[in-house]
């Protein structure tokens, strides 16, 4: 017997027992809402002494009403409801047409746009102001961001109060927020992905359909660098500027979907690697994504170009580096 069950809440540990799911032990487990390889849901307490739950891959952030709303895809009152009965909080009686733990599921990838948790934030073009600081915070040429900022995948708003860069498209899949002065959001996270984001989503995929050569990149910064590659390739008349398309995952454990891919016919696809374990693990698995009879794949690492530098905006923005990448794709053709 629960004496005066109204004055508490449920906890997180509670529901992932309800449901059958691996108990909470330590800092992270596996997220709920989606096939986590990686811990990556972190359980603590909040600023207002109510337990709140995170996926730091950034498809959730809430209390325990809110991952049971967003799990059964009903709204907060009707999750109130049924967890507080589910749980005995409620002095009514319960009773589910099927097991909780069947119905536990994320939304299909395929639900409408309007059945699924989308990012949101007001987004702006920026003024010229912006543009400079960024290529000068980025050390890139302002061709390059102007570029990204004509194409759509890079917009300006404020973000917790703060001045920011976002990477994002058309498709308004996924938003990835940089602070404008270039200090990191808490702790040592210099970029946070939006709530209700696809972290797997390839920004630029809808984009690219038409171009020949296409840059696949890691991370916002390494996207700005590409746009910056692509745009000194057009002024040297390498390769045509508007048939270069410049795509990315925002992690390098994220995987583009090959259902995505089906629409990228007979591309020369360029992956920029990250020069550290992570980064070339993960551009070995978006080669063999990538890969088809009709793309030529190759993986290029930052310190193939340059000995030493991580990624390809260190690359860009060293002496030289955009010379040896442009000697280094010398080998590409056009029609």
């Amino acid at each position: 017997m629960i004496a005066n069950p109204f004055r508490r809440r449920p906890t997180f540990e509670e529901l992932f027992v309800l449901l059958g799911l691996p108990p909470i032990k330590g800092r992270n487990v596996p997220c709920p809402l989606h096939a986590d390889k990686r811990p990556s849901f972190s359980v603590f307490i909040g600023s207002n002494g109510i337990e709140r739950g995170k996926c730091f891959t950034g498809c959730f952030n809430g209390d325990v009403y809110d991952l049971y709303a967003r799990a059964f895809r009903c709204d907060r009152k009707t999750a109130f409801i049924e967890l507080n009965r589910a749980l005995g909080i409620a002095t009514a009686t319960f009773q589910l047409e099927r097991p909780l733990h069947e119905r536990f599921l994320p939304a299909p990838k395929t639900a409408p746009r309007e059945e699924r948790l989308r990012p949101s934030l007001p987004l702006e073009l920026g003024d010229e102001r912006m543009v400079v600081d960024l290529s000068s915070l980025r050390r890139l040429h302002e061709g390059g961001v102007r570029l990204a900022l004509e194409r759509g995948l890079l917009r300006f708003g404020h973000y917790l109060k703060r001045p920011a860069w976002i990477m994002t498209d058309k498709s308004g899949l996924l938003m990835q927020a940089r602070r404008m002065d270039g200090q990191t959001w808490f702790k040592e996270s210099k970029a946070i992905t939006l709530k209700g984001s696809d972290a797997n989503h390839l920004l630029g995929v809808g984009e690219a359909a038409e171009a020949d050569l296409l840059f696949v990149c890691e991370g916002g910064p390494d996207m700005l660098a590409a746009h910056a590659v692509a745009y000194e390739m057009g002024l040297l008349k390498a390769f045509p500027e508007e048939r270069i398309a410049v795509t990315g995952l925002m992690g390098a454990t994220m995987r583009p979907r090959r259902a995505t891919l089906a629409g990228l016919k007979a591309k020369q696809v360029v992956i920029w690697a990250h020069a550290d374990k992570s980064g070339l693990e993960g551009a070995k698995e978006w080669k063999r994504c990538f890969w088809a009879k009709d793309r030529k794949v190759d993986v290029i690492p930052a310190n193939e170009i340059v000995p030493g530098l991580k990624d390809l905006n260190d690359v860009v923005s060293s002496a030289g580096g955009l010379a040896a990448i442009i000697a280094k794709l010398g080998g590409l053709s056009h029609a």
